[in-house]
C-alpha cells in the first residue's frame, strides 16, 4: 500500500507540469471500492469529454450510450406531401389497384409499413417491407378508413390515416343478357340472368330446343347412363344412340332408357330407324327424376305419340318436362321384325 501511494503521488506531481492527468497505458479500469463513489467533474464551465477512438463504443451498463443518443436524435420518418394518404382514391369492385406509399427516412434508411388501425378490403394487402397496397377491390359499395405506419430502423415511426371508396360495379351496364331476359347483378362482380322460354345459358344465349343433350355421344352420356328392358339378342342399349348401330326390343313392352344425370328440361326428342324394314311405327315418352316413379308424356287429348317410320323424325313434347330419366316406348313395328331406334334429346 504504501508503494502505489508514492507511484499515485509521484505520477500526479509529474502530470501536473502541463495540468493534465495523461495515463497511456493498454488498459485503464477505474473501480471504487465497495460502497464507493466515482465523481468525474470539470472544472467551473468547462466541459468533460468522452472520446472513444474510431469505431469505438461508450458502454455504460452493457449499453452503447452513443447508440442511444444517436437514436434520441434521430428524426421519424415523413409522409411525403404527394403521397397517397389521406383520401387514397374512389374505385369499382373488381378493379385491380396497385398503389406504392410515399414515406421518407430523414437519415435515407429502410422503412417497414404496419396498418395499425382499421382494415383493407378483403382481398387487398399491405406490402409490409415494398410499401405498395395492392390486390383487387370487392364488388362491395363501402368506405373505408385504415391507419398505416411507416418504421424506420431506430423504431422510429409515423402514422397516415387513408380513407378508401370502394363503388359496386354495375355488371349489367353492357345488358349482356340476350332474348330479353332479366340481368341481376351479383355482389361478387357477376352477373346472371334470368331467362324466357325457350332460352338458357349465362348470357340467355341458348335456344333449348335446339340444344342436344349429347345423347350420340359416349364422353357426354356414358354407356353406363344407357339401359334397355326385353332388348333383342345383342342389341344393346348403348347401340341406341342417335347415329349408332341402333338398339332393337323384342316387342311393344320392350323399353330404351336415358338417364340425363341430372334433372334437365327436354323440349324435343329425336327418333331415326335402323333399316327399312327395322323401325317403329310411333312411340311413346314416360319420364322420372327418380328412376322408380315414372309418367308417361301427355297432351290436351291424353298419352302422346311421337311420330316413328323408316325415317327420321324430331318432334317437340307437348310441354317442355323436367325429367332426368326418359323412357322410349314402342307402339308397333313392322310385321316378322324387331322395333328398332336410335335416339336423341334437346333441352336445357
Amino acid at each position: 500500500m504504501k508503494i502505489l501511494y508514492a507511484f499515485l503521488i509521484f505520477f500526479a506531481k509529474t502530470a501536473a507540469d502541463d495540468g493534465v492527468l495523461d495515463i497511456n497505458v493498454p488498459h485503464l479500469t477505474v473501480k471504487a471500492q465497495n460502497a464507493g463513489n466515482i465523481t468525474l467533474q470539470s472544472g467551473l464551465a468547462r466541459d468533460l469529454y468522452l472520446e472513444p477512438g474510431p469505431g469505438g463504443k461508450v458502454i455504460f451498463d452493457g449499453e452503447d450510450i452513443l447508440e442511444i443518443i444517436k437514436m434520441a436524435k434521430t428524426l421519424p420518418p415523413v409522409w411525403l406531401p404527394h403521397a397517397h394518404n389521406g383520401f387514397f382514391g374512389t374505385f369499382e369492385g373488381g378493379q385491380r389497384i396497385h398503389v406504392k406509399l410515399e414515406a421518407r427516412d430523414p437519415e435515407n434508411g429502410p422503412l417497414e409499413y404496419q396498418l395499425v388501425a382499421g382494415e383493407l378490403p378483403t382481398d387487398v394487402t399491405l406490402d409490409e417491407t415494398g410499401g405498395y397496397i395492392n390486390g383487387v377491390v370487392p364488388d362491395i359499395e363501402r368506405f373505408y378508413t385504415f391507419t398505416i405506419r411507416a418504421i424506420n430502423n431506430q423504431t422510429k415511426y409515423a402514422d397516415s390515416v387513408f380513407k378508401m371508396e370502394v363503388l359496386s360495379n354495375d355488371n349489367c351496364k353492357s345488358s349482356p343478357c340476350q332474348q330479353h331476359g332479366t340481368c341481376i347483378d351479383n355482389s361478387n362482380n357477376t352477373y346472371s340472368c334470368v331467362c324466357p322460354e325457350p332460352y338458357s345459358g349465362q348470357r340467355c344465349d341458348t335456344d333449348c330446343r335446339s340444344n342436344a343433350f349429347g345423347v350420340r355421344y359416349k364422353n357426354k352420356i356414358p354407356d353406363a347412363q344407357m339401359s334397355a328392358y326385353l332388348s333383342q339378342s345383342t342389341y344393346l342399349a348403348s347401340n341406341g344412340r342417335y347415329s349408332g348401330s341402333s338398339w332393337c326390343g323384342t316387342n311393344d313392352n320392350s323399353w330404351l332408357q336415358v338417364d340425363l344425370g341430372e334433372p334437365k328440361t327436354v323440349y324435343k326428342t329425336l327418333y331415326q330407324y335402323r333399316s327399312s324394314t327395322y323401325y317403329v311405327n310411333g312411340y311413346t315418352l314416360s319420364v322420372s327424376l327418380d328412376g322408380v316413379n315414372f309418367n308417361y308424356v301427355n297432351d290436351t287429348s291424353g298419352l302422346h305419340t311421337f311420330s316413328g317410320g323408316a325415317s327420321t323424325y324430331t318432334n317437340s313434347l307437348p310441354s317442355p318436362t323436367l325429367a332426368r330419366f326418359v323412357r322410349y316406348h314402342p307402339k308397333g313395328y313392322k310385321s316378322g321384325y324387331y322395333p328398332c331406334m336410335r335416339v336423341e334429346l334437346y333441352g336445357c
